[in-house]
């Protein structure tokens, strides 16, 4: 899928799936399309990539604040007093190792979802390929079956006219081939809406959705697959379930951060330099702290334990 590289843009996508649905389209080739061109997978990996540059910001420290103030005269509107600040928030510096490890457990979570769903997205594309092989299968069957009727109505008809046959039995050989129209017109309309479920999985409209089987449906196995303890099986195995695992430790972690710095407003540490009217120069530290007298990050902390 290359999302790591970035997305590729509109025109190669397209080139590529048109080159690939140039020689039919066959099972192989449909997860391949799903897992580049599926509308919600693309949107998938573009959250992803949000996520990692979640990461990056998690990773990088608040720019420092520099500050100047004059001070001028007002009898002789010269130049009187002059002050430079610069400072840093100490409390950012503190917190960014849990920040990043917060958003590394947050990354990872992500990336479990979208991998998981590329997996349901291929599931569902072959599936739905399969159905669509098995409904071409039996339009195929059905144009038999109405030949088969066509021919016995004629004959049904002539026998008729030459008086061997009742009308009831004329009238049966009619009946069995109108059905066999209404089989054929009912199936045409069921391959249809397979063919539509394909497109819509992997991302097709326009000249792109007339594509071809290019292999024919296999046989049924011999035997069906053994399946002891699935349920735990899938519980081990399923990044999904992982991704919320994942999910609830961040979560939990979060909510640690949050307590533990909920006592604490802005801290911000850095270096002043004055010169008053007398042309004393100053310089020393500068210290800057928020007191949190009425946010104490209650609401991020309860929205944090509502999530959990």
């Amino acid at each position: 899928t290359g999302w790591e590289h970035g997305p590729p843009d509109d025109a190669r996508v397209s080139a590529w799936v048109r080159n690939t649905l140039a020689g039919g389209l066959n099972r192989s080739a449909a997860v391949d399309v799903a897992l580049v061109n599926n509308p919600e997978l693309q949107a998938g990996y573009e959250g992803l990539g949000i996520s990692q540059a979640d990461l990056v910001q998690a990773g990088l420290l608040r720019n420092p604040t520099f500050s100047a103030d004059l001070g001028f005269s007002t009898e002789a509107g010269d130049l009187r007093e002059l002050r430079f600040s610069l400072v840093q928030d100490l409390l950012d510096l503190l917190v960014m190792p849990a920040r990043r490890r917060v958003a590394q457990a947050q990354f990872h979570a992500d990336t479990l979802r979208v991998a998981q769903r590329a997996l349901d997205t291929a599931a569902e594309a072959e599936k739905a390929f399969v159905m669509a092989q098995a409904a071409s299968e039996l339009v195929r069957l059905r144009h038999t079956v109405l030949d088969a009727a066509e021919v016995a109505a004629e004959l049904s008809q002539r026998q008729f006219e030459a008086g061997n046959i009742s009308p009831l039995e004329h009238a049966s050989e009619r009946a069995a081939f109108e059905q066999a129209k209404l089989d054929l017109a009912r199936e045409e309309l069921a391959l249809t809406e397979a063919r539509e479920q394909v497109n819509r999985l992997l991302g097709l409209w326009g000249p792109a959705t007339e594509w071809r089987f290019a292999e024919a449906l296999p046989d049924l196995p011999g035997d069906a697959p053994a399946t002891p303890h699935l349920e735990a099986l899938a519980l081990e195995r399923r990044l999904d379930v992982a991704a919320a695992r994942q999910q609830t430790q961040l979560l939990a972690s979060a909510v640690q951060l949050a307590r533990s710095t909920r006592a604490f407003g802005r801290v911000e540490v850095g270096v002043d330099v004055h010169r008053d009217p007398e042309g004393t120069r100053v310089f020393g530290p500068n210290l800057v702290i928020e007191l949190p007298l009425f946010d104490r990050r209650q609401a991020t902390i309860a929205r944090l334990e509502a999530q959990q």
